[in-house]
């Protein structure tokens, strides 16, 4: 009975010590944001920068928490193609203890940028020099004003000519409502070829049909989408449009199932949602990235009645720091089409855009439904560094920074395909490529690629491309 009271009396005896001892514990610090002052931004409204910022005036915050909230902010800045370069500044001193001023400097960009354009027709740049055909390259040029009146939108004309014609306007409002989630975009669109890319081989190489005197193919687009976002990382895009699509005879003599109409105007109906929570979306080192989209082609005549078509698209992107200079990163892609033919112009396998196994950037694999993933392991062979260009004292050209990485990459895919006309030796049959890579990256969101790359055909070649891999 004794040793029971001993053991009570120490055990009340220490959990005293401990309430007096965590009394004793300073109480965490919280600073007030007094203000939030924006300089730099001579052109950009104020309204559009605060909307990227994750805090706002008068918020009571651990210091630890504002400063994650100010680097996020700044990140999220530099997403936006409104500035070269955003420093994010916590000032304490200035005011009384307790309560701080968070400044951001931004240096603009030139927003009205007068392109020329020199294109190849072909899948990509590698696909192109393979044959080095000059009469497959495109001439035109591009108005492209980023930041227009100062409110984030975006105003494109496109003209250009040689082995594909077109003609495009494109206009981008980020912000219709006083709270600023709803945006509208509008694009119109025509494109004319003497010879158009007909159907693919067994050897998965593309089989092309031309006319010399006339166009062989027209297409006219109209399109208009309302985009949705609540919140910085989060969007939503529902759009419709309207397409006409012509073709002469000499490609529906040529494959009937691939190019069953003449002529086939049909609507479109599109959804997306994107989760975007990168540090720099054109070439990402940390953070996630996740789309998903669905889209309907519906015939509006009935010689357009093979149209109904439909398409499932998703990407999952992953970037993660490993350790100083180190990073890995991964991406996963799917896509699915209605088993139901359509038109050939309309089905994507692998080798299309972004979306191939490295080390098979010569092949197109068209199919059905599409897998792909990719992995990469980056090494900061250059950390981003900022300099002054001599003689050039004007800051949205003369203040550059730039990064050089090296990277070791491993890419798998298949293209499952059901259609005995596009059967190939690469579809229906796991892909693998991999190689190493030196990517430069400088201002503007330009980047360079260099790849060397093997395949599991006992192939490898250099490649060059112009967006980050993943």
């Amino acid at each position: 009975m004794g040793d029971n009271k001993h053991l009570i009396h120490y055990l009340c005896f220490s959990f005293l010590l401990l309430i007096l001892s965590l009394s004793e514990l300073p109480a965490q610090q919280i600073i007030r944001v007094d203000s939030i002052i924006l300089t730099g931004n001579h052109k950009t409204k104020s309204y559009i920068i605060l909307r990227e910022i994750t805090f706002k005036t008068g918020d009571s915050l651990s210091p630890a928490l504002l400063e994650t909230k100010v680097a996020q902010s700044r990140e999220n800045l530099l997403n936006i193609p409104l500035f070269n370069f955003v420093e994010a500044i916590i000032d304490n001193d200035t005011i009384a203890p307790g309560r701080t001023v968070v400044r951001f400097n931004f240096t603009e960009r030139w927003y009205i940028w007068p392109y020329p354009i020199v294109e190849v027709a072909d899948r990509n740049f590698n696909a192109w020099w393979r044959a080095r055909n000059i009469s497959r390259l495109n001439f035109g040029g591009y108005l492209l004003i980023e930041n227009f009146r100062g409110r984030l939108e975006r105003l494109k004309l496109l003209a250009k000519w040689g082995f594909d014609q077109k003609f495009q306007v494109e206009y981008y409002r980020p912000y219709l409502n006083k709270s600023r989630t709803i945006g509208l975009l509008l694009q119109s669109e025509f494109m004319g070829n003497h010879e158009v890319a007909a159907s693919t081989n067994q050897d998965n190489d593309v089989n092309f049909v031309k006319d010399d005197d006339h166009w062989i193919r027209t297409y006219f687009n109209l399109y208009g989408a309302i985009v949705y976002r609540p919140v910085i990382y989060n969007s939503h895009e529902l759009g419709l449009g309207w397409s006409l699509n012509s073709v002469e005879d000499t490609l529906t003599r040529y494959n009937q199932e691939l190019w069953p109409n003449k002529s086939e105007q049909y609507l479109t109906i599109r959804y997306q949602f994107k989760h975007d929570k990168r540090d720099y979306r054109h070439y990402p080192l940390n953070g996630r990235y996740i789309d998903f989209s669905l889209a309907t082609y519906l015939p509006v005549q009935a010689s357009s009645r093979k149209i109904q078509y439909t398409e499932t698209e998703a990407n999952i992107r992953v970037y993660h720091p490993i350790c100083t200079r180190w990073w890995w990163s991964g991406g996963l892609y799917g896509r699915l089409n209605s088993t139901k033919p359509a038109s050939y112009y309309l089905m994507q396998g692998l080798g299309n855009s972004r979306n191939f196994v490295r080390g098979y950037e010569y092949y197109l694999i068209d199919g059905q439904q599409t897998f792909l993933a990719k992995t990469n392991v980056t090494f900061a062979l250059i950390r981003p560094t900022e300099n002054q260009l001599p003689y050039i004292k004007n800051p949205k050209f003369g203040r550059i920074h730039y990064a050089l990485y090296l990277r070791a990459f491993v890419d798998t895919g298949i293209t499952h395909n059901d259609l005995e006309t596009l059967s190939s030796k690469l579809s229906n049959k796991w892909l693998i490529g991999y190689g190493l890579g030196c990517d430069l990256l400088t201002y503007y969101d330009k980047v360079l690629r260099v790849e060397y790359s093997f395949n599991q055909m006992g192939e490898s070649g250099l490649f060059i491309h112009f967006t980050a891999s993943i």
